[in-house]
């Protein structure tokens, strides 16, 4: 399995992700089966992940040459000048055409492994912008980065993707 490069310069990459790939190390997946274990191979060990995408998205990811550009990538991540959108088919379509959504995101009190979405104030906020592009093809824009945000957003709303 091998990501494409679509665009590199001095001081970072961008690499078309495909679906079934592990972007970093977990307890069930050898290293040498990640794409950053990928990347540092064909690049050398100075080479960061900016973003991250779950095993079975597909899509851009950036991809820092050394510490200094991720400290400087990471920052247009935070000040939110660098938009991350998503493009996903949901199983049912969306109550409005547009919506904004900003259930907390946290883990699961019975399932450790699962994220849940709640409004309790013990998670952490998250805030997702849905659009409907045609019946259940939505464009979906990240405004804060949590881990399975857009799952757990749209299955809180019964409309998981």
């Amino acid at each position: 399995m091998e990501s494409r490069v679509v665009y590199e310069c001095s001081n970072y990459l961008i690499v078309d992700k495909e679906s079934g790939i592990l972007v970093h190390k977990d307890k069930y997946t050898p290293e040498e089966e990640t794409l950053i274990a990928q990347l540092k191979k064909r690049y050398g060990e100075d080479i960061y992940l900016v973003n991250r995408l779950d095993r079975d998205t597909s899509g851009l990811l950036l991809v820092a040459k050394g510490k200094l550009a991720l400290l400087a990538l990471k920052s247009l991540f935070d000040e939110q000048r660098i938009e991350k959108r998503y493009l996903a088919i949901l199983s049912k379509p969306l109550p409005h055409p547009k919506i904004k959504i900003t259930f907390s995101l946290g883990r699961d009190k019975g399932d450790k492994l699962k994220f849940s979405a709640t409004n309790s104030k013990k998670y952490k906020n998250a805030l997702t912008l849905a659009e409907t592009i045609d019946s259940q093809l939505v464009l979906l824009s990240l405004k804060t980065g949590r881990t399975h945000q857009l799952r757990a957003h749209l299955f809180t709303l019964a409309c998981p993707i």
